[in-house]
């Protein structure tokens, strides 16, 4: 698991990742009619356009087979946080990046946690 830090500030906010010894670039834009973030997400001629951070879904994994086993993830620290809004992001929502094995580890925790409730 990764932590992919957004700066607001300097929207439309670019950074690269790289995963599996592939680089990727991902461009944060801001809706302000809306009050939500969309990220760009581009490798080579790859690119797609606009997927929006939606907190609790994970987002790339419908981007095969450009991408690696990973999901960019916004999470709440605090339960009662329902958006992925400007007030949000960076406040008590952050971005992560879980690959296979997390992933993998992640689902288990939460199998076992609904398991033991």
């Amino acid at each position: 698991m990764r932590y992919i830090a957004v700066d607001k500030e300097a929207i439309p906010y670019r950074t690269r990742i790289r995963l599996d010894g592939r680089t990727f670039t991902l461009v944060f834009h801001y809706n302000t009619d809306g009050d939500f973030f969309t990220v760009d997400i581009s490798r080579g001629d790859f690119v797609s356009y606009g997927n929006k951070l939606v907190l609790d879904r994970p987002l790339l994994r419908f981007l095969k087979p450009c991408m690696p086993d990973c999901v960019l993830l916004p999470l709440a620290e605090d339960a009662g946080v329902t958006w992925v809004g400007w007030n949000e992001l960076g406040e008590n929502v952050f971005l992560y990046l879980f690959c296979e094995d997390a992933i993998r580890r992640l689902v288990e925790a939460i199998d076992r946690e609904a398991l033991d409730s």
